[in-house]
């Protein structure tokens, strides 16, 4: 039966820690799929951003301050302050990055593009969306995520342009929505793998700690628990003979009084029946005398587990500590990436700036024929740089952010982990009120063995009193008789006191067995 128990309690020990690390999981999960909806939204609304941002440069460094724009119908030369646009500069800046792709729109036409179709020609002459034109022309810049073109996706940006105050057309900017989704795909996987190594680094910093101090207190509380069930089955033991011996008694006593009344044989059995109660009294004393060292002995096993019960409390309250310190580290850490990031915004903003520039260097060179060739050679690796530039600075803010989001997931483990110690805490503070009872019934058993000498002490009286009544038997049968009835009572008594000695032992055992309970939690 107590190898079911036991196997039992371990059963629902192990169910209850699979239950713990199953929330731990899912609240994980859900913290990772919420961090990939964020950064899958933020990335899209960077790159229309970015197209954008990549539309007004453009413009303006085509038009350079003046708003000039002129299209020859029969040439079909497009012209911005007396110098022609052709695809030639949508290209170089293709080449430069090819994932992005320019078109001029005049009204709602393409005029100048760099976008081909299937066959490999420039798509001229095709008109934009309805729905897009009509925004643009009431003034407003369209930008949007997966809009086709031509049979593709794109992340797109329609520019707003005026001649001399009134519109003329539309500049155009269009990212290969492929290259975004493979920056969102890799921004994801970098999620999900930072995500998986600091909820294993938690899990497993939390089980160490936990599994030491458990086993800790397992083990003192299993040895304080073996010497509190030993110390009580002595008692238990001493009780059952203890009740034996009385009613051997009373049966001795009970034969004194029938056989009261043949003078010889009554002496004789009398005798008898007074020297085997005198050695049974003697047993008796005994017995209380051992009872006695082992309500000692279990006295001090409670004072021990007290202290191990302390020791633990201390235990908790130091991890609680130091899971505190670790949160204000990461709460610093978080602090200083946040400043690190604000730098790299400014290093991306420079970049950007000088990207600008080059870009306009490119256009003038571009204009100054073969004068300006070398100096469109400086520009190109000036443009190359600020890109290089504006792609690190990228990459480390996705690094700072995946950093700040590590460092919020291991607070948020840290508060569970202290919810964690607070339980044990108050377990242990569970097991301190059983210790407590156990206490209580230990002093009550000490009162009934107290009442159990004293009963002893006047059976000692009745002996002396019965060995003066066998020596004048025959002037004395009745007095006899009635000796005999007072030491039945006595007998009785001290029955009844084994009996509560019996209830109080079975409440240590129920005690016992809620103890057990809490070291098998703990282990």
């Amino acid at each position: 039966m107590k190898k079911e128990d036991a196997k039992k309690r371990t059963t629902v020990t192990g169910q209850l820690r699979m239950l713990t690390l199953s929330a731990v999981f899912v609240v994980a999960l859900l913290l990772g799929v919420v961090s990939v909806i964020f950064s899958l939204f933020q990335i899209m609304s960077d790159y229309k951003n970015y197209a954008e941002t990549s539309t007004i440069h453009l413009r303006d460094a085509l038009e350079n301050g003046h708003e000039d724009w002129q299209y020859e119908s029969e040439t079909g030369i497009l012209t911005v302050n007396g110098k022609e646009l052709s695809v030639e500069l949508f290209n170089r800046i293709n080449d430069e990055d090819p994932n992005v792709y320019h078109t001029f729109f005049l009204d709602d036409t393409r005029v100048v593009t760099n976008i081909k179709n299937e066959k490999g020609e420039y798509v001229l002459g095709t008109q934009a969306d309805p729905g897009i034109y009509a925004k643009v022309k009431s003034g407003q810049t369209y930008t949007k995520n997966n809009v086709k073109i031509i049979g593709k996706d794109y992340t797109v940006c329609y520019l707003p342009i005026y001649s001399n105050g009134a519109f003329f057309g539309m500049l155009f900017t269009g990212i290969s929505q492929s290259a975004v989704n493979k920056v969102i795909l890799q921004s994801v996987m970098n999620i999900l793998l930072f995500g998986i190594i600091g909820m294993a680094v938690v899990t497993i910093i939390a089980q160490s700690v936990l599994k030491k101090v458990s086993k800790e207190v397992s083990e003192r509380l299993n040895s304080e628990y073996a010497d509190l069930e030993r110390f009580s089955d002595e008692v238990r033991s001493i009780a059952d003979r203890t009740d034996q011996e009385a009613g051997e008694i009373s049966k001795a006593m009970e034969n004194v009084a029938t056989e009261a009344v043949n003078q010889a044989d009554a002496s004789q059995q009398a005798m008898a029946g007074t020297e085997e109660f005198s050695a049974n009294i003697d047993v008796v004393d005994n017995e209380i005398n051992e009872s006695y060292s082992f309500i000692d002995t279990i006295k001090n096993c409670l004072s021990d587990s007290e202290n191990s019960i302390n020791q633990l409390n201390d235990s908790i309250d130091s991890n609680n500590r130091l899971v505190a310190d670790i949160s204000e580290d990461i709460r610093d850490g978080v602090e200083s990436t946040q400043k690190a990031k604000k730098i790299v915004d400014s290093i991306n903003e420079i970049a950007m700036h000088i990207n600008i520039l080059a870009l306009n260097a490119s256009v003038e060179a571009s204009h100054a024929g073969i004068y300006g060739r070398g100096f469109a050679v400086v520009a190109d690796e000036i443009k190359n740089l600020a890109g290089a530039s504006t792609k690190s600075v990228n990459e480390t803010t996705e690094i700072i952010e995946d950093i700040v989001s590590t460092m919020n997931k291991t607070s948020k483990s840290n508060v569970q982990l202290v919810e964690i110690n607070k339980e044990q805490l108050a377990r242990s503070e569970d097991v301190r009120k059983k210790m407590a009872a156990l206490k209580e019934n230990i002093e009550e058993i000490e009162l009934k063995i107290n009442n159990i000498k004293e009963k002893s002490g006047n059976l000692e009286v009745v002996k002396n009193e019965l060995v003066e009544a066998v020596s004048s038997l025959s002037s004395a049968s009745q007095e006899n008789a009635a000796i005999s009835q007072e030491v039945s009572a006595s007998t009785e008594t001290v029955g009844q006191d084994v009996a509560d000695l019996t209830e109080s032992l079975n409440s240590i055992a129920d005690i016992c067995a809620s103890l057990k309970d809490m070291v098998d939690f703990f282990g």
